[in-house]
């Protein structure tokens, strides 16, 4: 099993580099971010999709709080992923095919 690199943690500075803005230095865990998507989007839109799948991450505010990682904890517990209670590549994919459904 691959274990999954976060790349947005609690305590995260919530901006982007003008070099991932500008699409370059684009990685594989940070495919949005590298075309002009702010970390504080995908967090929301992660939240707003946790909410969408009975979770409770509080305010969708784009901010890593207690509640978001409350709520990324039973998500990756549900999914069987470790419960890291971060938000990477592996969960971000996860929340938008459960979504998507």
């Amino acid at each position: 099993m691959v274990r999954a690199r976060p790349w947005i943690r609690a305590g995260d500075a919530l901006e982007v580099d003008p070099p991932a803005a500008a699409g370059v230095g684009k990685t594989a865990l940070q495919p949005d971010l590298a075309a002009g998507e702010s970390r504080e989007r995908l967090v929301a839109q992660a939240q707003r999709q946790l909410v969408a799948l009975g979770y409770q991450p509080g305010p969708r505010d784009g901010k890593i709080g207690k509640g978001t990682i409350k709520a990324l904890k039973e998500f990756h517990q549900d999914s069987n992923f470790p419960e890291t209670g971060q938000v990477d590549e592996q969960t971000l994919t996860t929340l938008n095919q459960k979504v998507s459904r």
